[in-house]
């Protein structure tokens, strides 16, 4: 198992997003599909269909500051194997508008709950293996994009440079 991290800059991936129609996730999402595609290829393990991604998603409302885990998950699928990058970021933003399109129709209740049912569903299928061999995972990968603070942070007079959290792991 591993992980990879990134920092792009955000005006540019506004700027792309903006082009699309989009956001900065969803530009976000694409290049990370667009490099583990090409990652896959390059050790000729390429991907035979759509790679889906575990998209943690907060349910807090803006200024909600209380202490308790009010989360959710969206499974996007993204984008086709050869697709080019206009093409798979049309794809990604579709896949992520489903998902946000079914979030918005739960509660935020049952949203934690149908998070917590997949992946605990996924991962007592496999760990039983009661239903024979399926097809594989819930979700292929993590990926989260976790905002950082708006304002400079800073520790004993020296200036945050970066925040690589590790939000989720999935095993």
């Amino acid at each position: 198992r591993s992980f990879a991290m990134l920092s792009l800059p955000l005006e540019a991936m506004r700027t792309a997003g903006h082009a699309f129609g989009g956001t900065i996730n969803d530009v976000a999402a694409t290049i990370v599909d667009a490099g583990l595609q090409g990652y896959l290829a390059g050790i000729d393990r390429p991907a035979k269909q759509r790679l889906v991604t575990m998209l943690p998603v907060s349910l807090r409302d803006e200024g909600d500051l209380s202490a308790k885990t009010l989360a959710s998950a969206m499974f996007v699928a993204l984008g086709k194997p050869n697709a080019g990058v206009v093409d798979r970021m049309r794809q990604v933003m579709a896949s992520i508008e489903v998902g946000k399109t079914e979030l918005r129709g739960m509660s935020k209740d049952a949203a934690m709950l149908y998070a917590v049912s997949v992946l605990g569903i996924g991962t007592a299928t496999e760990m039983s293996n009661a239903v024979g061999r399926l097809t594989g995972h819930v979700a292929n990968f993590v990926l989260s994009n976790v905002p950082g603070s708006r304002n400079d942070l800073y520790l004993g007079g020296a200036r945050l440079a970066a925040i690589y959290p590790i939000s989720a792991l999935a095993l």
